[in-house]
């Protein structure tokens, strides 16, 4: 069981954490606003590489708002959305070390692949025009990589052990977000909370979140906070928006935050 005293004080770092999260959504909206009218303006064609690269960065921020709306409830489930956003993260950087399209493409047609396996499982699920455009797609994808694909496809990135060797190809950084979070992602998918949802020895269970959901959202909400920081700095640096000195200011407030021990 957890002590009164480490729920209260972890509840207060919670809340405190979420004023930031707060912050940080109204600062990446004010981004992602600047960015895509600055592209627009430019009337320039939109690379594939760049493209993929923005669609990692939106899939991370839409999951983080989903992650700080459970954070608010106390969800254990918090970490599922953790899960996607050091996922995402990891492929973000392995795109973006490579300069041309290949690697841009291999993922893309990962996608494609995936896709194309569920419709021809599920054959009833839609209508079989979609399943042609996703062949359709992959082929686009991998026409004259088809060497690169086979070898990525050796590494199975939607595996565990093929996001591991993304991240260490992508740096020590990576790797070790990998090693030290990604597990910790995992948790909700797999049996390692199934004690959290336990009922007590007398019998007695409801269906509200499990004690241990306030440390999990903490926690989650924490390295989730780190990622969108991140990549708010990246986009700043990349798009030259002179937000550093606010970005900074966050990032010094939940820091602070964070390395609170009480």
């Amino acid at each position: 069981m957890i002590s009164e005293e480490i729920i209260l004080k972890t509840n207060d770092k919670l809340e405190s954490a979420l004023k930031v999260a707060c912050e940080v959504q109204r600062l990446a909206k004010n981004i992602v606003e600047r960015v895509s009218t600055n592209l627009q303006e430019r009337n320039e064609v939109f690379g594939l590489r760049d493209r993929v690269l923005v669609g990692f960065v939106l899939k991370i921020y839409r999951s983080f708002e989903c992650l700080a709306d459970d954070s608010l409830k106390k969800r254990i489930e918090t970490t599922h959305h953790l899960k996607t956003m050091v996922e995402a993260f990891i492929y973000f950087h392995w795109v973006s070390n490579d300069q041309s399209e290949v690697r841009a493409k291999l993922v893309l047609a990962e996608a494609c692949d995936k896709k194309k396996a569920f419709f021809r499982k599920n054959p009833n699920s839609a209508d079989p025009k979609i399943l042609h455009a996703w062949s359709t797609s992959f082929d686009q994808f991998t026409e004259g990589l088809e060497a690169e694909w086979k070898n990525f496809k050796k590494s199975n990135p939607k595996n565990r052990r093929g996001l591991r060797k993304l991240a260490e190809e992508s740096g020590p950084e990576l790797s070790g977000w990998y090693e030290r979070v990604y597990s910790f992602a995992c948790e909700p998918a797999h049996v390692t909370d199934l004690s959290d949802h336990m009922p007590k020895v007398n019998g007695y269970f409801d269906l509200t979140q499990p004690q241990t959901g306030l440390l999990q959202a903490y926690i989650a909400l924490g390295f989730g906070l780190h990622i969108i920081l991140n990549l708010m700095k990246n986009a700043s640096e990349y798009y030259k928006l002179n937000l550093d000195q606010n970005i900074n200011k966050l990032e010094t407030r939940f820091n602070e935050i964070w390395n609170r021990s009480s």
